[in-house]
């Protein structure tokens, strides 16, 4: 049987984080998903994950992805909304303006920047922290 963890303030980690596209791991499903926050400004290096889809909930801010591949070239969402990039498309975060908080479901063990390589890549690559008590 599992151990219970004390609820985690999503505001409070939220807060807590200063350094952009670096993603907290708040929860864990099965052990096999992560649920994780993070903080997003500027733009993204263009990557895909091959084995996994990507949820994106945003919880403040405006985020626009780019997309490869597919017949919709861009999603914009707005606090509230949530889009999956399907597994194997390429895709870019992108924050216009400001700040951008978000809630991301994955596979556990996903890295960041997925497939991206280069310097752009390793400079944005950021090991998952785990934040649960």
């Amino acid at each position: 049987m599992s151990s219970l963890r004390p609820a985690i303030s999503v505001p409070a980690v939220l807060d807590a984080t200063a350094q952009m596209w670096s993603p907290k791991l708040i929860a864990s499903i099965n052990g096999e998903y992560e649920m994780k926050v993070a903080k997003m400004q500027g733009s993204f290096v263009m990557h895909a994950h091959h084995t996994t889809d990507e949820l994106f909930y945003v919880i403040f801010g405006t985020l626009r992805i780019e997309l490869e591949g597919v017949e919709q070239k861009e999603v914009v969402l707005k606090p509230g909304d949530v889009f999956v990039v399907p597994r194997g498309v390429r895709h870019k975060p992108i924050v216009d303006e400001g700040l951008v908080e978000v809630m991301l479901l994955e596979k556990t063990g996903v890295i960041n920047t997925g497939d991206a390589q280069g310097a752009d890549a390793e400079s944005l690559t950021n090991a998952v922290e785990d934040v649960r008590r």
